[in-house]
């Protein structure tokens, strides 16, 4: 009889160690989950804040205006190179009949000098016009893809929150073996302690 008594005590104590793992077990498991989900919503924090920072900082004036001048380079090679190209072909392809003084022939490389100053200055004017509209267009669209770059991220933070909220969920169930070894312990060292009461179990010290 005292053996069936030690057996159910070291039956329910099993089972209360049992369930006291399941519990840990459980703790553990959903402190790592959660740990995850704020570490991935932190990232997605921090990808959005940084498009948003990138993009503010291209509207510093220094900024601005370096990019402006780099548009404008750009813009003037690109109107003032075809005049060049074809002037400098039109003054190789032109010829005078006779003997011509030193007097003409400086003369038309000082028209063709200033037409090429010209053409390049007129280049410059319309790319220094030009430049300022393509900066607010490229910074328009630049605004545009951001806008679009950060909704994603949103989306995807939603949607990753959802999944890690069920995960989380699922984290929180216990156990099912140690929950059953827990149960079935706790019952036979329950049934063990009942049958000490029985009629004829009395006084088994």
């Amino acid at each position: 009889m005292e053996n069936n008594m030690w057996g159910a005590i070291i039956a329910l104590v099993a089972s209360a160690a049992l369930e006291q793992i399941n519990s840990n077990v459980v703790q553990n498991r959903q402190s790592r989950e959660v740990g995850n989900a704020m570490r991935r919503q932190r990232e997605y924090q921090r990808q959005a804040e940084k498009i948003a920072m990138d993009n503010a900082d291209d509207f510093q004036q220094d900024t601005r205006a370096d990019r402006q001048n780099e548009i404008k380079q750009q813009l003037t090679e690109q109107y003032y190179k075809p005049v060049e190209a074809t002037q400098t072909a039109n003054a190789s392809n032109a010829t005078v009949q006779g003997n011509v003084s030193s007097d003409y022939q400086q003369a038309k490389a000082a028209s063709d000098t200033n037409q090429l100053k010209a053409a390049k200055d007129f280049a410059g004017l319309y790319g220094q016009q030009e430049s300022a509209y393509r900066l607010r267009q490229n910074e328009g669209l630049k605004m545009a893809d951001n806008a679009n770059q950060i909704a994603r991220i949103n989306n995807f933070s939603r949607g990753m929150d959802n999944v890690d909220q069920y995960a989380i969920r699922q984290a929180a169930r216990p156990d099912g073996a140690l929950s059953f070894g827990s149960q079935v312990l706790g019952m036979i060292g329950s049934s063990m302690i009942k049958g000490q009461g029985k009629p004829g179990n009395v006084g088994f010290t």
